[in-house]
């Protein structure tokens, strides 16, 4: 994935809702430093990678990529 757009998405929703980076990386199954990586635009997540944030966050895989409600 070629911008930090996913990880400013992916910061946007963790406050949105309330939650935690622990929480949402516990349920997407991925470590809270890769989690933090992913945000910082440090690390470039798979397609897997950010379907299962999508799914922790109770939000699509087209948004978090795309931008796209």
């Amino acid at each position: 994935m070629d911008d930090n757009g996913v990880g400013k998405r992916i910061k946007e929703e963790i406050k949105e809702r309330g939650t935690t980076q622990k929480e949402v990386a516990k349920d997407a199954r991925i470590s809270r430093s890769y989690l933090h990586g992913i945000k910082a635009g440090i690390f470039d997540p798979s397609v897997k990678t950010v379907v299962r944030i999508a799914n922790a966050l109770r939000t699509s895989f087209d948004y978090l990529r795309w931008g796209k409600k």
